[in-house]
Order: structure tokens, then sequence, then C-alpha cells
């Protein structure tokens, strides 16, 4: 199964057991259009397959029912095709042919994203049932499109001395590239702290040009300029804090952000310390440049109960076993991942 979801719609394209193509369209707010089939006594409607699938028991249990934008009903129960409705608005009455909107509010709301209600539409499963082992394929161009709209958190950059001044000046994919006076473009954060990695002072200035330009200059970045850094930016408004630095791979002298350990602690704290939902999602991005550093392995464990939302970890390597990964074929299996592993 692979689905994309955007800022408007999900798509779904599953291929069933039988090799039986199916594609699903919903509306990415999580929300569901039906149309009534017939109507029956006692409250009870009749409603069309939704894209020609009759959903589990129970999955529209809840659902508001919503007609130009207006509550006017909720699912007290739901068996297939058949929906028990009770009326919250005395003037509205349900008729065959009519095209509702379901959708749910607040916790429920969370739990029934698009993601969630194609999956269990498509698999016929209901709330509470685990999906059937399927392979899913997931995209989606929600960061993007909140990027593109400045819709993230406050950002805050910690950058390599010099390098500070990349997100205003860009690239020279722009229009009138040589304009005499090009036009400035919103960078995608202004607030940026810069950190010095390299140590002038201690290249002495009578050496040969060669030795000034060859000899590796000593690193300075430390700990407590890279925690310094990230609380000047705080204090300016970022709730989330990106770290690109030219040798971020050499500063052994923080011993990979002290030890690694406090490194968990500290992505802990940075995920959970956002709002508490259960719809975060949190993925765990470019883990192979811990490599020969820090185990994934030992990183997901020190995670364990201490960050609360699902996480999902990209790892460059090959699966070895039921358990097992390596890394770009550059190490020796590890063999104690608890998380479930996609291969």
């Amino acid at each position: 199964m692979a689905l994309d979801t955007g800022g408007t719609f999900t798509d779904f394209v599953a291929v069933s057991p039988d090799q039986t193509q199916h594609r699903l369209k919903l509306p990415s707010d999580g929300s569901l259009a039906i149309r009534v089939g017939a109507v029956r006594p006692s409250e009870e409607v009749e409603i069309e397959p939704i894209a020609g699938f009759v959903p589990a028991d129970g999955l529209l249990d809840g659902a508001q029912v919503r007609v130009d934008g207006e509550t006017v009903a909720r699912v007290a129960s739901q068996a297939g095709t058949r929906l028990t409705l009770k009326r919250e608005a005395a003037d509205w009455a349900p008729h065959a042919g009519d095209a509702l909107r379901l959708s749910w509010e607040g916790e429920a709301r969370a739990l029934r994203d698009a993601p969630q209600l194609g999956l269990r539409l498509l698999t016929s499963t209901p709330w509470g049932a685990p999906l059937p082992q399927l392979e899913l394929r997931l995209s989606t161009t929600r960061g993007t499109n909140a990027l593109l709209e400045r819709r993230t958190d406050p950002v805050g950059l910690i950058a390599s001395d010099g390098l500070d001044g990349l997100l205003a000046i860009h690239d020279q994919t722009r229009d009138e590239l040589f304009a005499r006076v090009p036009a400035p473009r919103e960078p995608l954060t202004r607030l940026v702290a810069a950190i010095p990695e390299r140590d002038f002072a201690r290249v002495s200035a009578d050496s040969s040009l060669h030795a000034r330009r060859g000899a590796p200059r000593p690193l300075r970045t430390t700990r407590a300029a890279l925690v310094a850094a990230a609380e000047r930016l705080r204090a300016q408004g970022a709730t989330r804090i990106v770290v690109s630095l030219a040798h971020a791979l050499e500063i052994d002298a923080i011993a990979a952000i002290a030890a690694a350990r406090e490194g968990d602690v500290l992505v802990a704290e940075a995920v959970d310390a956002s709002k508490p939902t259960s719809s975060h999602l949190v993925f765990l991005e470019r883990v192979g440049s811990l490599f020969d550093l820090h185990r994934p392995s030992a990183l997901l464990e020190n995670l364990r109960n201490r960050v609360l939302h699902p996480v999902v970890l990209f790892y460059p390597g090959q699966r070895d076993g039921p358990a097992g990964l390596r890394f770009m074929d550059e190490a020796d299996a590890d063999h104690n991942y608890r998380p479930k592993l996609f291969a």
C-alpha cells in the first residue's frame, strides 16, 4: 500500500494479495464524504459504500454529521452501511440522495486522521484492532507546505561562523540573476547563532603561507558554546533548534554531544516538551552520521519511556535477521533492536 498525504487530499493505492488494485482519495482534514442511499425508521439511514468500500463496524461511531458546515446530528452507532443517528438540529431530517460530511473533534479527531481512516477503510479494520500485516509506503508534502507557508514552529539555526548569512543570501536560483540590486527574499528563519569552530589565533601570523593554509587549526567549539547559543535562540523565541556545523563530525571533544547519553535526554526533552498530543509522529533522520560514535540501537533504547510519541528512525543499512541491522556493510550486524523493523 502506498499513500501520499498533502494539504488538501490524501491519495491511496493498494494492491491486495490477489493482485487487485484499489484506489482511494480522502480529504486530508480527516473528514469523510458520504451519500444517503435510503432512510429507515428509528433514525436509521443506509449510506452508499465510501468510494466503493464498506466501513468496518464501529468505524464511524461518534462522528459529527455536518451539512454546509453545521453539525446536524451524530453517529450513535454504525454497522456496515447502516448508521443510527442522533439528531441535534430539530429542523433537519435526512433524505435519500443527501450528501453529508462526517468529521470528528477533540482527541477522536487526532486519532482519526486521513491516513488512519484510509488504511482502515481499505483493510476493513475497526478502531482498536491492529492493522493486518502490509507493506506501507508513505510520502507527504505537508512539511514542504509548512515551510513555504511559514507555518512551522519558530526555528533557530546554529551555524558555523561565516556561514550564518547563507539563509539570507540563498543560492543562485533566482530571477534576474545579474541584477545590480537583487530583490531580497525572506529567509526561512532570522533566528541564527554563529559558532566559531577553528581557533585562528593559535596559528602564528609569521608562519609560512603554506603552513597557514595547510596546517589544521585546532577546534574551539565546546558544548558550553553550543548550549549558550541554543539558550540565546530560545530567549529570542525559538522552540526548535537546528545545528549545522562545518566540522560537526570532527568535534569529538564534545563526545558526540556529551557522550550521546545526555544527547538522548536532550532529544527526548525537545520532542516531548512540545504540545502533548497523541497526533505527533517523530521522524529521526540522518542517524547514519552517528556511525562509529553511537549505535542507533542504544539511542532508541535510551529514548524508551522518555519519548511518548511514535518514533520512526530512518537507517541506512541492511536487515540482518528478524531483529538486526547492518550499517551499509561497514560493521557487524547489531541484533539488539527491540523496535519493529521495516526493510
